[in-house]
């Protein structure tokens, strides 16, 4: 495993015997030019680091046969690369770069951030993609089905499990009494929060609470602010980012998991969707077609996607069928087990094998 890091930062790729090499850090320059193309910076002058790495290792007789890679702009350079490494190159594809919310903006990467895309997806010698849904996308674009292997994403089964509600709720501090929607994540941009807030006070729930755990200072302050514009305050929680264990206890806290929206669509297979589903709890989700492949409807509450009257409904049926809800619960449980993390990387170690023939 190689990761870029910066002097001193720790990380928990430490366990796992992670190389680190120097973290070059250009993005910061964003602070003063705001834009995503110093990321790219960032990302190529890793790829390069890479590449000298690895050669080194050839040169000294340790053949490197797969490269897999979670990264549009380092996969793109390493198609350049790879000749004089003598290796295979696996793309793990999240998103069409052209596409996505945080690309660069410009005349110059509107024309650039398609050509890296088509190179990456075309010249890499497998692909992993984390939905189905993608493949037919894939396909379109000239590439083989027998270069792509559908992996999804996966959770920890370690920290993601069943536990008891009550427990749970005292641990963290919610009532007992109340309906709780509980939504989960790193960062809040890009995914439906304030379309979640909107459409939590339209549900008129004054029995519910909405907790939301993550986010970034700014966020939080931004939808602590729509609360109380819309007179929901009092029902709304921010906790703040939390650990991997002590998040596990507030979705174990939950009547209700929430995923208002995706940053992707076709590719869209977010870790949360799996950690809810391990924690044997009923969730709401936009019907995606790279959602529905995973979770069955007879575990989940649907919701047109980007439809803040569709997301209400959704709520109040949360709140009104508690019945449904421990069966959505279970049977989003038992769809869980599959999609661990060692699943996982049985998957990604078969398809490496696979390319390297």
């Amino acid at each position: 495993m190689l990761l870029p890091r910066l002097p001193g930062q720790s990380s928990r790729f430490d366990e796992v015997g992670a190389i680190y090499l120097p973290r070059i850090p250009v993005g910061k320059l964003s602070k003063f030019v705001k834009s995503s193309g110093w990321y790219y910076v960032e990302r190529s002058l890793f790829a390069f680091l890479i590449f000298f790495l690895l050669l080194g290792r050839r040169l000294r007789g340790r053949k490197i046969d797969v490269i897999y890679c979670r990264d549009v702009i380092i996969s793109f350079w390493l198609t350049w690369l790879k000749r004089p490494l003598g290796a295979r190159l696996i793309y793990e594809v999240h998103e069409i770069e052209s596409e996505g919310n945080h690309r660069a903006r410009g005349w110059l990467w509107r024309r650039l951030l398609p050509l890296i895309d088509r190179r990456a997806l075309k010249r890499s010698d497998g692909l992993a993609s984390l939905t189905h849904t993608f493949v037919p996308l894939a396909e379109q674009q000239g590439i083989s089905r027998r270069r792509i292997a559908v992996i999804p994403d996966a959770f920890d089964e370690a920290t993601y499990q069943p536990r008891d509600r009550v427990t749970a709720r005292a641990k963290v501090g919610l009532l007992q009494t109340h309906f709780i929607f509980t939504y989960a994540g790193l960062t809040f941009a890009y995914r439906g929060l304030d379309t979640l807030l909107a459409a939590f006070a339209a549900a008129d729930l004054p029995t519910a609470t909405l907790v939301l755990v993550g986010g970034k200072d700014s966020e939080q302050a931004a939808l602590k602010q729509q609360a109380a514009q819309q007179g929901i305050s009092g029902q709304v929680i921010l906790t703040g980012r939390k650990e991997g264990a002590i998040v596990a206890d507030y979705l174990a806290a939950a009547d209700a998991l929430l995923i208002p929206d995706t940053v992707t669509k076709a590719t869209a297979s977010p870790l949360k969707l799996f950690e809810y589903m391990a924690m044997g709890r009923q969730i709401i989700l936009p019907a995606l077609p790279a959602l529905q492949e995973v979770l069955p409807e007879a575990a989940a509450l649907y919701f047109v996607p980007g439809d803040q009257s569709s997301l209400t409904a959704a709520l109040q049926a949360a709140v009104n069928n508690p019945s449904q809800a421990i069966r959505r619960g279970l049977i989003a449980q038992q769809a869980s087990t599959s999609y661990t993390y060692r699943a996982r990387a049985e998957k990604v170690l078969a398809w490496c094998e696979e390319v390297a023939r």
